[in-house]
Parts: structure tokens; sequence; C-alpha cells
């Protein structure tokens, strides 16, 4: 029998909220933890896994947790790594169950749960920060340019002429989302924005001069 254990973050601390227990795929069902359930930070992992107290079915929890794991090529080369079917979703959660996406972490009976440890940036940490990639051989965000696109484009095979068409097509319509998300963040009182908004729009015009 196979026991794995699903913990969520919540407030930057892992918080175990139940488990998937299952011979293999065709019958491992998921269940919520009795002090998970009692305690007042209980919320569903899932619209499809509401609250209750009883194992939910073979199909909703493979429908939950597959969603959780790569699909297509990345899914296969993962399975061909871990030596099992790319169709055997239990394996694959075993082995990637820490870096599962969003909050939810998967652990088997023999894992040790780590809590993650954040560090807190300014928004200037942020902009100033050199990047782990390059674009057109520059890795400064502040020193990044049109010809920077440009060189890149060259540099990876691109065709430059297309590739700085739908440049400046993004580019052009970069306004509209910043408004929109200006908007609804001052809608909702963060008056913070409006500095955000100016600082990316003086940087924005900087970058297609």
């Amino acid at each position: 029998m196979r026991n794995f254990g699903v913990w969520i973050e919540i407030g930057g601390l892992q918080t175990y909220v139940g488990c998937i227990i299952g011979e293999n795929e065709e019958d491992a069902r998921f269940s919520y933890a009795e002090e998970y359930l009692s305690g007042n930070i209980a919320r569903p992992i899932s619209i499809h896994l509401p609250l209750s107290e009883n194992a939910f079915s073979v199909d909703d929890t493979r429908n939950f947790f597959e969603g959780l794991l790569p699909e297509g090529f990345t899914r296969r080369c993962v399975a061909g790594l871990l030596h099992t079917d790319a169709n055997d979703y239990l394996t694959l959660l075993a082995g990637l169950g820490n870096e599962c996406l969003g909050a939810i972490r998967i652990t088997d009976e023999n894992d040790e749960v780590v809590n993650a440890d954040y560090q807190k940036l300014t928004i200037d940490e942020v902009s100033h920060r050199d990047m782990a990639f390059s674009i057109g051989n520059e890795y400064d965000i502040e020193k990044i340019t049109r010809d920077s696109f440009r060189r890149e484009a060259a540099n990876i095979g691109l065709g430059v002429q297309m590739a700085m068409k739908r440049f400046d097509y993004l580019a052009n319509a970069f306004p509209y989302a910043l408004n929109k998300a200006y908007d609804e963040l001052m809608g909702k009182g963060f008056n913070k924005a409006i500095d955000i908004y100016e600082r990316i729009m003086d940087k924005r015009r900087e970058f297609i001069s």
C-alpha cells in the first residue's frame, strides 16, 4: 500500500492536509486529515476537492493530482528518468512532489518536509538585480534596450525583421495592459500603484527609444 502525504503552504509553513492511499493509480484515493478538518485554517485544496470527512473517488483524486504534473514531452522525459510509465502518476508525484505547481507538496512516507525560506526584496532590489540569463549578451536589466533584443534575435537565428515587428507589437500593447492593472490596484486602495506605474512607464520610454 502506497501512502503519500499532501501538504500546502500556509503563511510560509508547510501544513499537513491529508493523504493519498492506494496500491496504484487504479485505486488511489485522497482524503483530508481529521486534524486539518478540525483546525481553524482548513480550506479546500481545490474546488473539486471540497472539505469532507470521506475519501474522494479514484477519478476525482487522479484528475486533481495529475494536473500538478508536467504534460507531453516533459512528462515522458521525467517518466524515463524515474524508470516508470508516463501514466503512472503516483510514481511521478513521488519523484516530483516537492516541485509541484502551486503551493501543494507531495511526500512519501520517508520524505522530510522542509519549510520554504524566503527573502523579502524591495522594489529597488528587484529592479536592480542581475538576471540569470542575458538578452543580447546583456545581464543587467537596467541596461536592456531595443537593440539588445535585436542582437538576441540574431544570436539565436531568428529573422531580425520579423522578431522586431513582434517586439514592437508587444511594446505598443503594453501600456493598455499596464493601465488596466493600475486602475484595478488603485480601485482596491493600493495607492503606491501610481509610483510603480510611473517608474515602469519611464523605463519603457528608455527601452523603446
